[in-house]
């Protein structure tokens, strides 16, 4: 999506990825990419190995060297986050522009809630080691300016005492067309259907999701889908007994993601570190209201108690309550998702993402 929206803005592209030319089916891309290996990338997937930490490190701090190196002459460096440090340096020496995207919050700040929320809940977290902190808060020192796609991930650089005018906002919503509205009303004798997107579930806040379902007792045949293809998901043995829980089900796959949100009613993401999360607008688009926490970066698209509902992150109780006001509500299901569907219409045609980046650069 970035490389479409530079050249239509009327910049010269050239790409540098480790992604191998033969996987992009543009030929306009194609033609614009330079293939630089990531090699423990490379063995995993020959290997189906699992790679330690430091090895995707090392792959990132390499593909940057590289590329410093053979990267063509040019007025902006636009480098994603850990990978582009020494290419933003040299761009730099020559009079260019770094420009740097950070998807996720600062790197400080993201280690320190994920390590707070691992030792409260038991999930596992591993903890960014010192050269790679320090080589991400390097990046944002060299870079002019900061791209984050929201209001939650900007704020977590002012509160790092960055300058605002540095940090800059381009939500990662391209020009998309809109499926047909397509739900029904649902019956006061309706069961309703939630579901849980993710795979990293110390980040998405599963653990709030299953405590706020296990508050709603069992007195009631109603759905919480987990689409998830964690493999160690069983692993704790918290979340373990508490997706031991009536109306709970695991689906890793779906053929056709449209049968996925034919049978949900309501999205529940209640995040402890999300930058954006693309499948809230994704469930919009399809009619589908969201649960959702202030710590997802999209909340600056949902407008609380009229497409959607935005709660504290953290609290099994906020979910309890959300999730029960649409049980005993049922008819604001419907409400609540064609507004989410007319709103994020809106959003889809207005192509944000463009318009952000002409501001920008």
């Amino acid at each position: 999506m970035l490389f479409n929206k530079l050249t239509e803005l009327g910049f010269d592209v050239k790409i540098y990825t480790s992604t191998p030319k033969f996987k992009f089916k543009d030929e306009h891309i194609k033609s614009a990419v330079v293939f630089i290996p990531m090699f423990f990338q490379i063995i995993k997937k020959i290997s189906s190995m699992n790679l330690w930490p430091w090895m995707k490190y090392f792959d990132q701090y390499l593909f940057d060297k590289i590329t410093s190196i053979i990267m063509r002459d040019a007025d902006i460096v636009y480098g994603f986050a850990f990978c582009s440090l020494s290419c933003g340096k040299k761009i730099k020496k020559k009079g260019g522009i770094y420009l740097l995207d950070r998807a996720c919050p600062h790197v400080e700040f993201q280690n320190n809630i994920l390590v707070e929320e691992s030792k409260k809940s038991g999930l596992y977290f591993h903890k960014s080691g010192k050269f790679t902190l320090k080589r991400g808060v390097d990046e944002y020192r060299c870079a002019d300016k900061i791209v984050t796609p929201s209001s939650y991930t900007k704020k977590s650089f002012l509160d790092k005492g960055f300058d605002d005018p540095k940090i800059c906002i381009a939500p990662l919503i391209g020009k998309n067309k809109v499926s047909k509205f397509s739900k029904t009303k649902i019956n006061k004798s309706d069961s309703v259907t939630f579901a849980f997107v993710g795979e990293n579930l110390l980040r998405k806040g599963f653990m709030y999701v299953l405590e706020g379902w296990k508050m709603l007792g069992n007195n009631h045949n109603h759905k919480l889908i987990i689409r998830s293809n964690n493999s160690n998901i069983y692993s704790n043995k918290l979340i373990a007994d508490l997706l031991n829980q009536k109306g709970v089900l695991i689906k890793d796959y779906y053929k056709d993601i449209n049968d996925f949100y034919n049978e949900v009613d309501i999205l529940c993401l209640p995040s402890i570190d999300e930058g954006f999360g693309m499948v809230v607008l994704e469930a919009m688009s399809n009619g589908i209201p969201a649960i959702i926490s202030t710590n997802v970066g999209s909340s600056d698209l949902v407008s609380d108690k009229r497409d959607g509902l935005i709660i504290s992150p953290k609290s099994s109780d906020e979910v309890y309550k959300a999730m029960n006001f649409f049980i005993e509500n049922k008819e604001e299901i419907y409400n609540y998702g064609k507004q989410a569907y007319d709103s994020v219409q809106d959003v889809l045609e207005s192509d944000k993402y463009k318009q952000a980046l002409s501001k920008i650069i």
